[in-house]
């Protein structure tokens, strides 16, 4: 044989073993019928699914080829007598050599591959806290529903829930302890619960064609919302006055101007716990007038330093509930403490039924916090606890007059010089000035009374004169014209 045709027919056998795999019909891997190995060759895979050939160890390295043959998963039950089965040796070096080829194309990933992988798994570990949580609040509230936002609505809903019931104990508690109220809760923006989200009932109430949340609904429901809030500490002050009104023990400590004053024994304190401030004082008089006029009067708080001469100011803050329920500012200055004194006060009107059916008018107030009333380094922000005036309907003469009661329970704070609280404590000047207090309301009750009484008086004298004029001149004109007929 020649040297040509063993050219061609080395040639010839290398292209047959190049060849690529071709499928059988019954979709398994037929391989070729010509797949001859060169000798001193041996089959591996350069990568799962690939198949080369690879010179003896210690031979020289060929130049990298394409695969040639392409591996794909063989079933057991798409196999046919064709198939060739890859022997389980030749399969092992194809896995151990996929290794590092493995681990070397993940080095080759570029950036943007390595970031995208990452934040897969970030995504893939917050959705499994999500679902965690979930679980675990659906088994807190004891829930069936299965959609996130079922589940959410029922857990916001109990948490408001919650926050009211928390809020309303420590209201009680600030009251029965005497200190101020916490301040009032923030308004939450109700919004219908619908799941059918194609209707659009989800949305928050709109004005019709604004296309957005309407202002009016939203102050509205603000208002009604803080109403609630100082109603329900204006009921809490009614009661505790009450029960203070009633199992108090009161000591007589003298009467002035027309008032019985009375004092109460407050709770022992630390004796280290420096000053003393607080009084629990009681005084009790009769007014020649009618609880509603009596209690129209004293609701009146910006008139309040026209008829007591310690009060330096008096304002309306907030009108929450005409005639029933108010904020008011209040500034004291009397002979001692010789600073001075203010409160911001929640004044509330209410009645009470007596068990003999009379109407008693009750006018509570107490120290509460309001952004319109800020700290000022010019007075002393005291405080006053359940306080208020007691009017109760009596029978005298045949009218019915006012007895009065004005319950006082105040701490003055602030710190004042030992010689001067020595003072207070013996000559007893603030429980007098409590007496002072209702006894110069009462006179001005009265001179209010005897000014409408002789307005009244002359008025009516006017009317008469005016009818007597009138007859008068109809007799005139009477007479003119029967002389002229």
């Amino acid at each position: 044989m020649d040297e040509s045709s063993l050219f061609s027919s080395h040639k010839k056998s290398q292209l047959q073993s190049h060849q690529v795999v071709q499928a059988s019909p019954a979709g398994g891997l037929m391989m070729p019928q010509c797949f001859n190995v060169l000798p001193g060759q041996q089959l591996v895979a350069a990568h799962p699914g690939a198949v080369r050939f690879a010179p003896p160890s210690g031979g020289r390295q060929q130049p990298a080829q394409p695969p040639a043959v392409y591996a794909f998963p063989i079933g057991s039950n798409n196999m046919n007598g064709a198939s060739m089965m890859v022997p389980s040796s030749m399969m092992s070096q194809v896995q151990n050599t996929s290794t590092p080829m493995a681990v070397e194309s993940e080095r080759d990933m570029s950036p943007r591959s390595r970031r995208k992988a990452s934040h897969n798994a970030v995504e893939v570990r917050r959705r499994r806290r999500i679902s965690l949580q979930l679980d675990r609040l659906k088994s807190m509230l004891n829930c069936q529903k299965a959609d996130k936002a079922s589940l959410l609505h029922e857990a916001v809903t109990r948490l408001n829930i919650l926050t009211q019931r928390c809020h309303s104990l420590e209201t009680q508690l600030a009251s029965f302890k005497g200190e101020t109220p916490p301040p009032p809760l923030p308004p939450a923006l109700e919004v219908d619960d619908d799941d059918d989200a194609e209707s659009g009932t989800n949305d928050p109430m709109v004005f019709e064609g604004s296309g957005r949340v309407s202002d009016a609904a939203l102050a509205a429901a603000q208002g009604e919302r803080k109403l609630q809030l100082w109603a329900q500490v204006g009921e809490q002050a009614l009661h505790d006055l009450l029960l203070k009104l009633e199992h108090t023990q009161w000591t007589y400590h003298a009467t002035r101007d027309d008032v019985k004053g009375y004092v109460s024994e407050l709770p022992a304190r630390d004796p280290h716990s420096g000053q003393r401030l607080d009084f629990c004082v009681k005084g009790e008089t009769i007014i020649p007038l009618d609880p509603e006029t009596v209690a129209r009067a004293y609701f009146e708080v910006s008139q309040r330093k026209g008829w007591h001469s310690s009060c330096t100011e008096s304002r309306l803050v907030e009108e929450l509930w005409p005639n029933t329920m108010c904020i008011a500012s209040f500034t004291y200055r009397s002979e001692l403490p010789v600073y001075p004194r203010r409160y911001c006060a929640l004044v509330h009107r209410a009645t009470h039924m007596l068990p003999d059916e009379r109407v008693q008018i009750v006018i509570v107030d107490r120290s509460v916090t309001h952004q319109a009333v800020p700290a000022s380094s010019d007075v002393i922000v005291m405080d006053v606890f359940p306080s208020g005036l007691i009017i109760t309907p009596v029978e005298q003469h045949g009218e019915t007059h006012s007895h009065v009661e004005l319950v006082a329970h105040f701490d003055l704070k602030g710190t004042i010089s030992s010689q001067l609280f020595e003072r207070i404590q013996c000559n007893k000047m603030l429980e007098f000035s409590c007496y002072k207090y209702l006894g110069e309301f009462r006179k001005h009750l009265i001179a209010a009374s005897s000014k409408f009484a002789s307005a009244g008086c002359h008025s009516k004298v006017a009317q008469r004169e005016a009818e007597l004029a009138n007859e008068g001149a109809a007799t005139l004109i009477y007479a003119a014209n029967s002389v002229g007929s």
